[in-house]
């Protein structure tokens, strides 16, 4: 019996990891995308709006 408890221990072990993967570490990628896009976007808009927007990407 020892050994179940061993393995339920460290099943719980793995789910705590993968709680904190998608809890802390997912979020936190995503914000950084999604920051990184709608700055890009944003800069590129406001360009276009004032008219002075580089189409070539050099």
């Amino acid at each position: 019996m020892k050994n179940d408890s061993e393995l339920v221990m460290w099943q719980e072990q793995q789910e705590e990891s993968y709680r904190f993967v998608y809890a802390e570490i997912l979020p936190f990628l995503f914000g950084c995308l999604f920051g990184f896009l709608f700055d890009f976007l944003l800069g590129f808009l406001l360009q276009v709006a004032n008219g002075n927007a580089c189409y070539s990407f050099d």
